[in-house]
């Protein structure tokens, strides 16, 4: 059974929530959060500051099957819109600001790395596309310490891996330990591969041709493989983690994929290859061919990296303000009631300020 009323102005019954997700804020995650019946919900106040999500009027103490005054957008939607029960019902995480964290510091190293390693590169490829040389050749202002510089951002990612480790058996991370030992794997390789190649360049400028296109090649292939590694225990991370934030659970355009990256690591890595191998056979059609792949596929990781660092600032958001429980925004009304009514002050007391001793 499936119920799609999202734009209902009453609270579902329990005969009408669904079995199975369908609704476009989760309906089943909400009738296993709710305890009370419709009726009682219905009348039921909100205990806390919740802002319209039309108008932003605070609509605490109105009742949940109420409407927003200034607006007239039921009060129930609001709710739905803040509550988070598909997170809610997920594993607590020991230290969820530091996974948050974790998460964002990765992401940054891992574009500023990317963008540091192909710097000089598109340089070279521009310089030689343009034929700009001398003063005016854009290689200049690449200098080759740059990958060295390259490899100690990819390893200082290594920092992250050490945050997400669980730090006992019942830790809720325990299901990405395998996606955490394949970015310690990708990071190591990435960053001892970018760091020699960068203290091996100008050695590798003497060196005849065919040594050097096949040195060439041989890193190139292997910082390839290390991206892959890395974005394959990147995707098992982001699968657990990301479930906690809604933008990151229902976004599709922003969402970033890993196997898309992937696609985009594995065409710069033939690109390069056919490049180099037009440059050893002498073929004019295959350079081209492979430096077109090479620019396409670079454009693409770059972008993917951007939008992955966004997919970390919105896990980040979620950790560090995760949205309230429904309980959460009734619980201090029931409080309230459990408490019973307060003893009234002494006659001429009702509005004096509290002394200081």
């Amino acid at each position: 059974m499936e119920y799609n009323g999202c734009r209902s102005g009453t609270i579902p019954t329990a005969e009408l929530l669904p079995i199975r997700p369908s609704g476009c804020w989760g309906w089943t995650a909400v009738a296993e959060a709710l305890s009370k019946t419709a009726a009682e919900l219905d009348q039921r106040e909100l205990a806390r500051s919740l802002y319209c999500r039309q108008c932003g009027y605070n609509l605490r103490g109105l009742r949940l099957g109420g409407q927003c005054p200034e607006c007239g957008l039921e009060v129930w939607q609001t709710v739905l819109s803040a509550v988070d029960p598909a997170a809610s019902r997920l594993p607590r995480l020991h230290d969820p600001r530091g996974v948050g964290d974790a998460i964002v510091w990765l992401m940054t190293c891992l574009l500023l790395a990317t963008l540091l390693m192909l710097a000089r590169p598109v340089a070279l490829r521009v310089d030689d596309i343009l034929a700009l040389s001398g003063p005016a050749a854009l290689s200049l202002l690449t200098p080759t310490w740059l990958m060295v510089i390259a490899g100690f951002v990819t390893l200082l990612g290594l920092w992250s891996v050490w945050k997400l480790a669980p730090a006992r058996r019942e830790d809720s991370l325990v299901a990405v330990r395998g996606g955490l030992r394949l970015l310690t794997i990708g990071l190591l390789a990435m960053g001892a591969l970018a760091a020699v190649a960068g203290l091996l360049i100008p050695a590798a400028r003497s060196a005849p041709g065919w040594e050097r296109l096949l040195m060439q090649a041989v890193g190139h292939v292997l910082t390839v493989g290390g991206l892959i590694v890395t974005m394959l225990g990147l995707r098992r991370v982001l699968r657990v983690i990301g479930e906690r934030s809604r933008e990151y659970r229902t976004a599709r355009a922003g969402r970033q994929r890993a196997r898309d990256m992937i696609a985009a690591a594995i065409g710069l890595g033939v690109g390069e290859l056919l490049r180099l191998l037009g440059l050893a056979l002498e073929l004019m059609v295959l350079r081209t061919f492979g430096t077109v792949v090479m620019w396409i596929s670079t454009l693409m990781l770059v972008i993917g990296l951007i939008y992955l660092l966004v997919n970390a600032i919105w896990i980040c958001r979620s950790l560090r303000r995760p949205p309230p429980t429904l309980q959460e925004l009734l619980e201090a009304e029931a409080q309230a009631e459990d408490a019973g009514p307060d003893e009234p002050d002494a006659p001429g007391e009702e509005n004096q300020p509290p002394r200081s001793d």
